[in-house]
């Protein structure tokens, strides 16, 4: 799924580039580095911009009083084995220290528009 997604936002970022466009040649298409694409448009990968929304919401779910009771259960017999957010990776531990006051979204050179 994250393939996809991370497809769709790199062509997306090609429709915004000026220098760093597909070209179509003789031989077939030729495609710029995705690296140099997000640099110029001034974005980041998609799983940069997961792990930073993932990163917000630990910040503030880490606070809450029932984080520490689930985080502290076990799983009934019977039920079916699942993976939970707080499973997935998250900086909880970092994120109970002050959340900063400006994440980083991106924004680059190409800065808002």
């Amino acid at each position: 799924m994250l393939a996809r997604l991370e497809g769709f936002h790199i062509r997306a970022a090609y429709r915004m580039a000026r220098k760093h466009k597909p070209e179509r040649t003789p031989e077939g298409w030729v495609y710029p580095s995705s690296e140099d694409v997000l640099e110029e448009t001034g974005l980041h990968s998609m799983e940069h911009y997961i792990q930073v929304r993932r990163d917000t919401i630990s910040a503030y779910i880490v606070h809450q009083p029932v984080f520490d009771v689930c985080r502290g259960r076990e799983r009934r017999r019977g039920s079916r084995p699942r993976q939970f957010w707080w499973d997935q990776p998250m900086e909880l531990d970092g994120a109970r220290e002050p959340a900063e006051t400006e994440p980083d979204f991106g924004g680059g050179e190409a800065g808002m528009l």
